[in-house]
């Protein structure tokens, strides 16, 4: 493992890479479960760790992206949204990184003047999850993986931050989600409580250890023919996104919901 400069241009697999990739597989089984299979709810169990990493990652980055590049797509995905549902006013989870990325910096800089303050504001992004989340995905529960991103990025630059704290904001953040998704969903088996509380401990635990890496592994071994997927998948996240959410949409609309409907 090299723990270089990595970035888009790093010829081995990175940190990012294998993380993102998880990601857009968790995302997959996700959406099989929504536009084709929406009677079974483990798909949704296991998919509902995706977005949590997405996130995460939103708030990790040094760069806050191209904006309009997010911008666009978020636009295209809602108008595909839009037309299948006749609901234009549910907004996607690309808005949410939008705003995620522009209004972070100064956001964490208020917050971080005081662990009251911040505690403070966790308790609001909790009690808000809810009905932020009719309006928009995820609602402040995803800002506040964003900000464990964040958290976990630049610990070492606040002196209001140390690994107890966010030790804590993590469990405060995986049981919030895990009762957030109980709510929000209706028919939840008894262990999808439990599942999603390991899983979100998977991933505040998968975030606290995660560091830029290369790994040259992936160049010169048997793993040599996961390079490139990981790799693709990896760089071109945003792309998947757009196009598989179009595809799904446009088959279920055409052979699955007619199904549901008469």
């Amino acid at each position: 493992m090299n723990s270089a400069l990595v970035n888009k241009s790093t010829k081995s697999v990175t940190s990012y890479d294998l993380l993102k990739s998880l990601a857009l597989l968790l995302m997959l089984v996700d959406h099989i479960g929504v536009y084709f299979f929406p009677d079974v709810i483990e798909y949704r169990l296991v998919g509902r760790l995706s977005a949590p990493i997405w996130l995460f990652l939103i708030g990790y980055a040094r760069s806050r992206g191209d904006i309009l590049k997010l911008f666009s797509a978020g636009v295209i995905a809602q108008i595909s949204y839009g037309l299948m549902f006749a609901d234009w006013f549910y907004f996607d989870i690309l808005f949410l990184m939008l705003l995620a990325r522009y209004f972070l910096d100064d956001l964490m800089r208020y917050l971080l003047v005081s662990q009251r303050r911040f505690i403070i504001m966790a308790i609001v992004i909790a009690l808000l999850s809810v009905p932020t989340g009719l309006v928009i995905m995820y609602g402040t529960l995803g800002l506040g993986f964003v900000i464990y991103g964040y958290l976990a990025r630049y610990r070492q630059d606040h002196k209001n931050v140390n690994d107890g704290f966010i030790a804590g904001y993590a469990v405060f953040l995986i049981v919030t989600y895990a009762f957030y998704n109980l709510i929000v969903f209706s028919g939840l088996p008894d262990y999808g409580l439990n599942f999603l509380i390991v899983g979100g401990a998977a991933i505040a635990l998968v975030g606290a250890l995660f560091r830029p890496a290369a790994f040259p592994l992936f160049d010169h071994s048997a793993l040599r023919l996961l390079k490139w997927p990981l790799k693709i998948m990896g760089r071109y996240t945003l792309e998947f996104y757009v196009i598989h959410l179009i595809a799904f949409r446009v088959v279920s609309y055409l052979f699955v919901m007619p199904q549901f409907l008469f």
